[in-house]
């Protein structure tokens, strides 16, 4: 019989094996096969961590640090000596530093061992499993598969370590081709049990918040123009250009669900926006949003509807209540980027003025790209307002606008974010005495800076530039805000 070359597991508790860059498997003496050949390998432990990504995550912050995955710990060490002298020496000078390390030994197998049967794949594959050793027992349940396709035992072990891997939904394929086989009435009711927890497994279910509270410095608090007359009928009138300058400050809270199953998912926010201390007389801007939305992918493309009612508040006095649907139809185009198409409708009332009600209909496309340290999205859409009633001639018009906003990660926790946006707004009704319709071009910048302070916590320096230029030119202005804002996730 052909043999084949492997290296014998251990099946104790106490075994380890190194993970990502090395080659060999380390186990401890007491693991060793007697027929192993091996050399001990001291090693100084600084941690053990139950999840690999915050052994990860430690091992970024400690240079020349390593990974070696136990039967329960994913350990983290510092240096492997073959003098043990020269070790404790690397350890005292650690533990000024690290006050809870300490030496290990481990054993390099020197020597691999024959094993000259080939059936014993699916034995030395539970032994890996028994042991903990997941990928090689993966790796052997494969190669039996692989030499006895049939086996349907071997289906079943492949899947569940599949399954301990995380890999649920591999291992859902795997259980549901073996069910397909009508193997006996038992080892169904254990797929079953299988198929239901990779179902509980796929389904989350998390609860965000987030809190900013922000300081802004507006230079046009009031939209004052800086043209200093303005002819309307003949008439040669004076406009007001005594811009009203100074501080007013922001609360923000936004709390969200989300529910997520491997296909569906369906997310509702309550977010609020408040403005204080607004300065001269410039009303103050309350709002209140509640959305709730659902989505269905299939494949590369995935719906989602959104319901959505706001709520606003000038000067502490009930403006305007509006209902919204904004569907998508999301596809994605490439692992870095997707397109989206949207549809809007909103109803506008305007409580203490029916002529200033109105619904809005609209239309946008989308393209969203994420890349290793940065990110781009740029939007086009078209919206229409018409107002519901009266003789207002400032309410229905057609908006046209165009936007990008580019995202650039400086360091770990520090990134910079800019975003342009144009918008063209054509009203619809002439005025009697001008005897044309308003035309606005709006021009807004924004540059800003967002730092981590720490895990849940970041700043936000924040600049905004907005021009609006109108054919009349009483609605023409500039201005320049400047705005700090403290985050912080909850």
């Amino acid at each position: 019989m052909k043999k084949l070359v492997l290296l014998l597991p251990s099946v104790l508790l106490l075994s380890l094996h190194a993970s990502y860059h090395d080659r060999h498997v380390y186990y401890f003496k007491s693991s060793l096969p007697k027929e192993a050949t091996y050399i001990p390998i001291y090693r100084v432990k600084i941690g053990a961590f139950s999840h690999l990504n915050n052994a990860k995550k430690m091992q970024k912050n400690t240079p020349k640090s390593y990974i070696l995955k136990g039967e329960k710990y994913h350990n983290l060490y510092l240096g492997a000596y073959h003098d043990k002298a020269e070790a404790m020496r690397t350890l005292n000078v650690l533990q000024k530093h690290y006050h809870d390390a300490y030496l290990v030994t481990t054993y390099e197998i020197q020597k691999p061992i024959m094993i000259e049967e080939k059936e014993d794949f699916f034995k030395q594959a539970q032994a890996y499993f028994a042991s903990g050793d997941y990928e090689s027992a993966l790796a052997l349940y494969d190669k039996e598969m692989i030499l006895h396709p049939n086996n349907h035992l071997a289906a079943l072990e492949y899947a569940r370590t599949l399954y301990m891997l995380g890999f649920y939904k591999q291992a859902r394929e795997v259980f549901v081709n073996v069910l397909a086989q009508n193997p006996p009435a038992q080892v169904q009711h254990n797929i079953h049990l299988f198929l239901e927890k990779i179902e509980n497994k796929l389904t989350t279910h998390s609860f965000t918040g987030t809190i900013m509270i922000g300081a802004t410095y507006d230079d046009n608090l009031g939209y004052t123009t800086s043209s200093p007359t303005f002819n309307y009928g003949g008439l040669t009138l004076e406009n007001d250009t005594n811009k009203t300058k100074g501080f007013y400050n922001t609360l923000n809270l936004l709390l969200s669900h989300h529910y997520q199953k491997e296909h569906f998912s369906w997310e509702s926010s309550f977010y609020t926006y408040n403005e204080f201390q607004q300065q001269n007389n410039i009303s103050a801007l309350n709002l209140l949003h509640l959305s709730t939305a659902i989505s269905k992918s299939y494949n590369n493309f995935k719906i989602t509807l959104p319901v959505a009612i706001s709520h606003t508040w000038f000067a502490q006095k009930r403006d305007t209540l509006s209902l919204m649907t904004q569907p998508s139809f999301i596809f994605k185009v490439s692992n870095k980027t997707q397109l989206a198409l949207q549809t809007l409708y909103r109803h506008s009332k305007n409580e203490t003025d029916d002529e200033k009600s109105y619904g809005t209909w609209g239309t946008s496309i989308i393209t969203s790209s994420v890349f290793k340290q940065s990110s781009i999205q740029t939007k086009l859409g078209y919206e229409k307002d018409k107002k519901e009633e009266g003789e207002r001639i400032d309410i229905s018009k057609e908006n046209f606008y165009a936007g990008a906003t580019l995202g650039y990660d400086v360091l770990t926790d520090s990134q910079l974010f800019l975003r342009y946006l144009y918008l063209e707004s054509h009203y619809s009704d002439s005025d009697p005495t001008l005897a044309y319709a308003r035309e606005d071009k709006k021009n807004q910048l924004t540059l800003g800076m967002k730092q981590g302070i720490s895990k849940k916590s970041a700043l936000s320096l924040i600049y905004t530039y907005l021009n609006n230029h109108s054919n009349i030119n009483s609605y023409s202005y500039k201005k320049n805000a400047y705005t700090l804002n403290y985050n912080y996730d909850f």
